[in-house]
């Protein structure tokens, strides 16, 4: 919205007129907006749930409204110095380890899941 705000100010203070700023710029910046909200809730992961052989992860979306669980296989966990790295069914996930601040736990439990074998049938 900001660049919308920037552009109706530079064409009022130079004697054009805003009103195509306002009335197709707000709306386009909104929409704009909402899409990448929508999506950033879609991809972001809120929470990793761990049992033995098998992993959940479910992201902002999914918690809000309380989707089910699927649980996953553990493939393959790598760490590196800002990341942990998890390989749970068919996606691979990158967590950064200051937006986990229990990465290191979380690594932990994964490594237990894994070790512990074949995950049970749901």
């Amino acid at each position: 919205m900001l660049p919308i705000m920037i552009g109706a100010l530079i064409a009022v203070l130079q004697g054009f007129p805003a009103l195509l700023y306002l009335t197709v710029g707000f709306p386009a910046a909104v929409l704009t907006a909402g899409t990448w909200t929508f999506y950033r809730m879609h991809a972001t992961v809120a929470e990793i749930q761990v049992r033995p052989g098998a992993a959940a992860v479910r992201t902002i979306w999914e918690c809000l409204h309380d989707r089910p669980i699927r649980w996953v296989p553990i493939f393959e966990l790598r760490t590196s110095g800002a990341s942990l790295t998890a390989a749970l069914g068919d996606a691979s996930y990158e967590l950064d380890r200051t937006a986990w601040p229990e990465a290191d736990a979380l690594l932990e439990a994964l490594t237990a899941a894994r070790a512990s074998g074949v995950p049970p049938r749901p």
